[in-house]
């Protein structure tokens, strides 16, 4: 009884190891392999970026400079305004108060136009950035063999051998230098 036991195991074994040969095997399938990125870190440290974020803030400390002018000579004429108060009559006061306040609304309107206007220079600035370092980007993948690329704050663990944002920086400053030939010059 114990040899046909046996036996039978034998069978069923072999048997099924015949059954899982004949059974197809799945192809194997390539990995994705999948570079990230630090694409803020890529703007910011490439040359390309600085050249672009210290113009915006030699643009942005200038209007600075100008606000203060502008916010220094307000504050004179309304002390001015206030001191001729008692020499006018109310219906003058008014006008000339209200003449004042219509000014400096419209001068905040244009600080803020000028305002975003730097903002959206930036924008501009940062997509043609985006634009001019993809084909670079794709490069460094193939040369990694990557058929993903991810932005670094997407991910939650990876190995540093993935990061691909220091090799990014430099190719990106020996093709495009600061990027100064691929934007239009700041309007002021």
């Amino acid at each position: 009884m114990l040899r046909i036991a046996a036996y039978l195991l034998i069978a069923a074994l072999s048997s099924g190891a015949a059954f899982a040969q004949e059974q197809p095997q799945p192809q194997s399938v390539p990995l994705a392999t999948v570079a990230i990125i630090d694409a803020d870190q890529v703007f910011t440290n490439s040359r390309f970026g600085q050249r672009v974020l210290d113009d915006i803030q030699q643009q942005t400390d200038a209007l600075e400079a100008e606000n203060a002018r502008i916010a220094d000579a307000l504050t004179e004429e309304e002390k001015s305004l206030a001191d001729r108060r008692e020499l006018m009559s109310p219906e003058n006061f008014r006008d000339a108060a209200d003449a004042f306040d219509e000014r400096v609304q419209g001068i905040r309107v244009a600080r803020d136009a000028k305002e975003e206007a730097l903002k959206q220079q930036l924008a501009n600035a940062r997509a043609a950035f985006d634009d001019a370092v993809r084909p670079i980007l794709g490069e460094l993948m193939q040369e990694r063999r990557a058929t993903v690329l991810m932005a670094r704050r997407d991910v939650i663990l990876y190995f540093g051998s993935a990061d691909i944002t220091a090799p990014a920086i430099a190719l990106i400053d020996e093709r495009l230098g600061d990027g100064s030939d691929l934007t239009e010059p700041a309007a002021e």
